[in-house]
């Protein structure tokens, strides 16, 4: 039996944004890195597993197809994390936005 495969935010994990250039990347990368090196923040778990994430995070991020293939999970789960729309097509913006029971054209021709 195997075990589900967890996606990592690999862009929370660097706190960029999902459009961040390969500098922006690198300049995340460097000041997680220097914050949580063992070496500087003490040999801990705690650290050490903060250094193994920020690493492979930035090796995702930095490969054009790791970070084709994030982005498609990420937003695979983003879509499927939302909540089926209610209305039809004929429903105006506003009442979709304001997440009403029924459209105004319905309501108005119910009277």
């Amino acid at each position: 039996m195997s075990s589900p495969k967890v996606t990592i935010d690999a862009y929370a994990i660097l706190a960029v944004a999902r459009d961040a250039s390969t500098q922006e990347i690198n300049a995340a990368y460097k000041r997680l890195a220097l914050k949580f090196h063992p070496d500087h923040a003490g040999n801990t778990e705690t650290n050490n597993e903060k250094f193994r994430e920020i690493n492979e995070a930035v090796e995702i991020l930095r490969d054009s197809k790791s970070r084709g293939r994030l982005d498609a999970q990420l937003n695979g789960k983003r879509k499927r994390a939302r909540a089926p729309d209610e209305f039809s097509s004929s429903c105006s913006g506003r009442a979709k936005r304001e997440r009403r029971s029924e459209c105004p054209s319905e309501r108005q021709s119910q009277d």
